[in-house]
């Protein structure tokens, strides 16, 4: 996976209208890394367009129980849970990490 170099962890983003395409590139990240389970954080975007609402906020737990992996809605316009699923990311990388271990305080990524 040559464009994945260094790459620990992935964020899925979708829009609350859809989200099918998910699942299929989360399989197909798992299947190009050799790995069963990728760190990542499934986000529904857009969760101020209540009225357009499509994929409720208990299919997104599911599909990210489903994969073991961390969910949150977002609203970047009303500024609600954006930096929070960046931490929720770097949470789901650590929890893989040996021995379940953090990082040397001087290797962490920083969100400011």
């Amino acid at each position: 996976m040559q464009h994945a170099v260094g790459v620990h962890g992935y964020s899925f983003v979708y829009s609350l209208q859809s989200f099918e395409v998910i699942q299929t590139v989360y399989d197909k990240l798992c299947h190009v890394s050799g790995v069963p389970e990728i760190p990542c954080v499934i986000v529904g975007s857009k969760s101020d367009l209540r009225s357009s609402r499509q994929v409720t906020a208990s299919d997104g737990k599911a599909l990210a129980a489903a994969n073991n992996a961390a969910f949150i809605e977002t609203s970047s316009k009303d500024n609600t849970n954006v930096a929070r699923a960046f931490e929720l990311c770097l949470d789901e990388i650590e929890k893989r990490l040996p021995g379940n271990q953090t990082v040397a305080p001087d290797h962490r990524c920083l969100l400011m």
